[in-house]
């Protein structure tokens, strides 16, 4: 199948960017804005926020994808990030995923987003056989889920990585946690890598573990992402114009 062009699809809830850190110390003044607000919030509220909790995640460099599902649980649509508000709708180019499920156990309009790469073995395997090879695995990814041809896309045999719901019809999630647990009990392939930090040594130490691993994975990651555990905490703080203000991403040299 060639389309003859990409239609435009407005997303359910805003895709956000991540505001970046490049250095601890950044890190550091994020994290002391938070305690403030927390240490604040419960000073002067009946109901008390937890104590700041980080779920560290990998920064996956592929191409951002959004899955929209159904009441009935099927999915109806999948579509780039965009502008965060408007993306390009891929359905056809993400469903040459496998990993990805068209049906889940859930019964009521849902947002999932996640990351689509390209691994090594694929990127090999592709640049093997192809007349035009490619350069790296973030433009593998991004060329075949924009490409026109599904059938080019499918040749690139992506995988997927799924980290958050942006938009949930459905019984709210209380925590990042409770998040990812529903992700992975729909059937979305995940990273095995989630880690709770409750100080800026133990995230120190997390960043550090993964700079080491980062060249023996089969994928391209740039970065770490801290995103806040309580959902209450995450809803109070908000966003500024451009970022959340509980989540930012720590970028590798």
């Amino acid at each position: 199948v060639v389309l003859p062009e990409f239609s435009k699809y407005t997303h359910k809830a805003r895709l956000w960017s991540l505001d970046k850190a490049q250095s601890l110390e950044e890190l550091r003044e994020w994290h002391n804005r938070n305690i403030k607000f927390v240490n604040n919030y419960n000073l002067t509220h009946e109901d008390k926020l937890p104590s700041l909790e980080y779920v560290l995640t990998k920064k996956f460099d592929g191409l951002t994808i959004n899955l929209t599902y159904d009441e009935q649980g099927i999915l109806i649509k999948a579509a780039t990030r965009g502008t965060g508000t408007v993306g390009e709708d891929v359905t056809l180019q993400a469903k040459t995923i496998n990993s990805i499920p068209l049906k889940i156990n859930n019964y009521s309009t849902i947002e999932i987003h996640g990351e689509a790469i390209m691994t090594r073995e694929a990127f090999e395997k592709y640049n093997s056989e192809a007349l035009v090879p490619l350069k790296n695995l973030r433009n593998g990814a991004a060329g075949a889920l924009r490409n026109l041809n599904i059938k080019e896309t499918a040749k690139r045999n992506l995988s997927a990585f799924f980290y958050d719901v942006g938009y949930n019809e459905g019984e709210a999630f209380k925590s990042y946690e409770a998040m990812m647990s529903f992700i992975r009990a729909m059937g979305f392939p995940t990273d095995e890598y989630f880690k709770v930090c409750r100080t800026l040594e133990e995230v120190e130490k997390e960043i550090n573990y993964i700079e080491e691993v980062r060249f023996q994975l089969n994928y391209d990651i740039d970065g770490v992402v801290l995103a806040i555990n309580d959902i209450k905490t995450r809803e109070l703080l908000g966003n500024t114009v451009k970022f959340p203000r509980w989540a930012i991403a720590y970028k590798f040299e």
